[in-house]
């Protein structure tokens, strides 16, 4: 039986579940590997650590469109369309945005927390600029890699490189779960 979850580097396709979705995409992006899917996966980047590191996603993640490109305990990039994901006024949804830097520092997280779990416990932000079209990238910063907690600063930007978004989440490690 093959495990399913983030495989970083890999895309997620568009919403297909019931509901409305996120909107009109123009058709399923490609999965290199296994589809993302309810389970963990193990994630192939450099963690010091002696076991697989698992990476769980979301049903949000994926009805986003959320996509990890990169990841590990101290740096994890990830994007996101804006298609799909704007307000009734045709804007980027700020909801959206802290969606993607909060999957972007709970991953991070989890990588620093392997083999256990990490859950939010603190994420503010501020939205510094509308985002109409074209998809937006985030990185998470870890500023702080502790026992128990980790903290990052997560940076959204558009495809010119302008700052939308900037965020900082605290992520503690799930009691059983952590080190």
């Amino acid at each position: 039986m093959a495990e399913r979850g983030w495989t970083v580097g890999a895309q997620v396709a568009p919403w297909s579940g019931p509901g409305p979705g996120p909107g009109p995409v123009p058709g399923p992006v490609p999965v290199p590997g296994p589809v993302p899917g309810p389970g963990p996966v193990s994630v192939p980047v450099s963690v010091p650590v002696s076991v697989p590191v698992s990476v769980p996603v979301s049903e949000l993640e994926r009805r986003l469109g959320i996509t990890v490109t990169s990841g590990g305990p101290e740096l994890v990039v990830g994007t996101m369309p804006v298609v799909g994901n704007r307000q009734p006024f045709g804007v980027l949804h700020g909801g959206a945005s802290l969606a993607l830097a909060e999957t972007l520092a709970s991953v991070g997280a989890c990588l620093h927390f392997a083999p256990g779990a990490a859950a939010g416990a603190e994420l503010s932000a501020t939205h510094l600029r509308p985002v109409t079209s074209g998809r937006v990238t985030g990185t998470a910063r870890a500023l702080r890699l502790g026992r128990t907690h980790a903290t990052y600063e997560i940076s959204v930007h558009d495809e010119s490189q302008r700052l939308v978004c900037s965020a900082r989440m605290t992520c503690v490690a799930v009691r059983g779960q952590g080190r």
